[in-house]
């Protein structure tokens, strides 16, 4: 379940488009946050993406994909409900393509 103000915000952006395009820094960023890359910066606003763990590793590899390249898309209910009223059931973070940029190193 989602506490009551990420159901808010996630339901502005099932039904605002515009709104959905706007939030994928925002996810990126979160994204970045959930896999310990907390300085930004750094990134530029590009998305990391650890390659693979290496068991008692000091160094960690990163493949780097650039912001631009991805979209925010409303997932639609594609079968039809017995509701009268029916809405998107979610949100789909894509990367639209082009080969990634070359593997940033950074320390744990």
């Amino acid at each position: 379940m989602l506490p009551y103000r990420s159901a808010g915000k996630l339901l502005h952006l099932i039904s605002d488009p515009a709104a959905a395009e706007n939030a994928v820094p925002d996810i990126i960023a979160a994204i970045n946050r959930s896999a310990k890359l907390f300085e930004p910066k750094i990134l530029r606003g590009n998305l990391a993406l650890s390659v693979s763990e290496v068991d008692k590793g000091t160094v960690q590899n990163y493949r780097v994909f650039e912001q631009n390249q991805f979209a925010l898309e409303v997932r639609n209910i594609s079968y039809p409900s017995r509701f009268l009223v029916q809405m998107p059931d979610g949100l789909t973070l894509i990367y639209k393509g082009g080969p990634y940029t070359s593997p940033a190193r950074g320390e744990p």
